[in-house]
């Protein structure tokens, strides 16, 4: 698995994956901070996280 930080949303039925550079996970936290969009609502094992 590449290094990095791994970046996983969800909206809907709807997925997002996808491994950043430690810079870039920053960047994309701060601008979704700004608009309010940023929200752990919880953690789950990589097995679930696409099932339902």
């Amino acid at each position: 698995m590449p290094e990095g930080v791994r970046l996983r949303v969800r909206v809907g039925c709807f997925g997002y994956d996808k491994v950043l550079s430690e810079k870039e996970a920053s960047e994309k936290e701060s601008y979704l901070r700004s608009i309010g969009a940023v929200k752990i609502v919880d953690s789950v094992a990589d097995s679930l996280f696409f099932v339902g």
